[in-house]
């Protein structure tokens, strides 16, 4: 129910959540010049005659609500990559990348988030196997839903200088497929292992920008 914007009003027979020190549930609220002036019970409230009053009609009302854990900009790089998010196994992930790979030139990078291995049937850690598979002439680097893990091809891992033999620092895992080969970054900052070619050329300032709009308007993040 859109509400009009009014300075001076009423609002009761309503369930307002006031969510102070004693936690009340009140009936009634009172607006004056844009500024909520008292809340409490309707029997409290003595009004001019012309003020308007709206019926709540037992609808609960809270106070305004501050995200104070948003990731906006995460979300806004999210939409310049691929998406791997609610896949429902490490193939349906294969199969993005190289639908992705099949637009890009030869060489790009190539990037996403969001892959669960929660969410598939094995819970299995995926290989870099089936991504040299999906993308053969890429880079590939795609972090995990919680950004503490970058899954990675054979080109990625080589670029950043990460072979059997590289030694696990800063408090980073170097995840290992059953033959010893790296195929993932775990860390707290996984994207430190795949710093600056990971990203590729960086997008145009309109690009960014259009982006973050977007991700400002999402009921994600």
């Amino acid at each position: 129910m859109p509400w009009p914007v009014h300075t001076q009003m009423i609002l009761t027979n309503g369930r307002i959540y006031t969510i102070e020190a004693r936690n009340r549930v009140v009936d009634t609220i009172v607006v004056r010049e844009g500024r909520v002036a008292f809340v409490g019970r309707r029997a409290d409230v003595n009004a001019p005659a012309a003020e308007e009053v709206v019926d709540l009609e037992g609808r609960a009302v809270l106070p305004g609500l501050v995200d104070a854990h948003g990731h906006l900009m995460y979300l806004a790089r999210a939409r310049l990559t691929l998406d791997a998010g609610g896949a429902r196994s490490e193939a349906e992930v294969a199969e993005r990348v190289a639908a992705r790979a099949a637009t890009l030139p030869r060489g790009e990078w190539l990037g996403g988030r969001g892959w669960d291995q929660n969410r598939w049937p094995d819970r299995q850690w995926p290989t870099k196997t089936s991504l040299d598979r999906a993308a053969p002439h890429h880079p590939v680097a795609l972090t995990r839903i919680d950004g503490h893990a970058t899954w990675a091809n054979s080109a990625a891992l080589a670029a950043a200088g990460i072979d059997r033999a590289t030694a696990e620092s800063g408090g980073g895992r170097i995840l290992k497929d059953a033959r010893g080969e790296p195929t993932a970054c775990s860390s707290t900052r996984p994207s430190s292992c795949f710093s600056a070619p990971s990203h590729g050329p960086p997008p145009s300032a309109s690009t960014r920008l259009s982006k973050r709009r977007s991700a400002s308007a999402s009921p994600r993040g």
